[in-house]
C-alpha cells in the first residue's frame, strides 16, 4: 500500500524499543530485528485489510508469531487489536493462537488490554 515509518527508540541505560507501526512482515522488518536486536519490539497486530479484500495491511496473527520466531531475545507487545471494524485478529483469538499452537513464545507475547501497561524496568538489559 506504500511506504510506513517504524520508529527505534534507544537509550543508554535501557532497552532498545522497535515499533513497527502499520506494516506487514516484510524483508524491511526482518533486517531491522535481525541488524539491530531490539530488545522490546511493539506491532500492530490486528490482520486489518482494507476493502474488504486486500491485506493484511498490518500484521496477522501468524506475521506477528513469525516475527517472535525471528527474535527470540526480544518482548512483543501486541497492539492495535480491536481496535478497528476492518481488523480480523483480535486480543482473544491471538491468545487463543499462540496458546494452541506456539505456547513457547508466550511468555513474551503480551497483550494488553486497553489501558494497560507493563514495567520492564526490573529486566536487566544489556547490549546485544
Amino acid at each position: 500500500m506504500g511506504h510506513v515509518n517504524g520508529y527505534l527508540l534507544r537509550q543508554e541505560a535501557g532497552p532498545t524499543v522497535y515499533f513497527a507501526s502499520d506494516t506487514i512482515l516484510t524483508e524491511e522488518v526482518r533486517s531491522v530485528v535481525e541488524n539491530v536486536r531490539p530488545q522490546i519490539i511493539v506491532t500492530n497486530s490486528g490482520g486489518a485489510f482494507t476493502g474488504g479484500t486486500v491485506g493484511p495491511i498490518i500484521m496477522d496473527a501468524r506475521q506477528t508469531v513469525e516475527l517472535a520466531y525471528l527474535a527470540p531475545w526480544a518482548e512483543f507487545i501486541a497492539i492495535h487489536l480491536d481496535a478497528t471494524d476492518h481488523g480480523t485478529v483480535s486480543r482473544s483469538s491471538l491468545r487463543e493462537y499462540v496458546q494452541a499452537e506456539h505456547a513457547g513464545i508466550s511468555n513474551r507475547l503480551h497483550i494488553p488490554h486497553d489501558g494497560q501497561t507493563y514495567d520492564f524496568s526490573a529486566t536487566p538489559w544489556r547490549k546485544i
